[in-house]
């Protein structure tokens, strides 16, 4: 998995944009990630992390594995296509619509984390399915 990654976006708020065809929701207003900018690329990109945190904690057997794999992977697609958005931001811009959700990405970052580690720790041979998409995810700013 890549856990630096993970670190950066807590260390630095610096992170990726969410999933194309994912959609966030913001207020009552939703988000296509594809066309998210600014502020709302933050919104679809906790909603990315949400959602492979759903995936990874309901992993209970091979079938739920392979499930959360596909979820995973569909996500990795989506933040490479989207990643783009968030690099043409300057810095300061990156860190004032990242450092201002920082908490928002962390948790779904811990549940990411708690769920990885009950897996490893009970069915690794779940892990090693879902672990082939963890390490496709892209790394940023690192």
């Amino acid at each position: 998995m890549r856990f630096q990654l993970f670190a950066a976006l807590a260390a630095t708020s610096v992170a990726l944009t969410g999933c194309g065809g994912e959609k966030a929701e913001n207020g009552t207003k939703t988000i296509d990630a594809s066309k998210a900018k600014g502020g709302e690329v933050a919104d679809v990109y906790v909603a990315n992390l949400n959602s492979i945190a759903n995936a990874i904690e309901n992993v209970s057997d091979e079938k739920s594995a392979k499930k959360a794999a596909k979820a995973i992977a569909a996500a990795i697609v989506d933040l490479e296509a989207t990643s783009k958005a968030v690099e043409d931001m300057s810095p300061a811009k990156r860190a004032m619509v990242f450092a201002t959700r920082a908490q928002d990405f962390v948790e779904p970052q811990l549940r990411i984390s708690t769920a990885m580690q009950k897996i490893y720790a009970e069915n690794p041979e779940y892990m090693e399915i879902i672990q082939a998409e963890l390490e496709k995810m892209p790394e940023f700013g690192g």
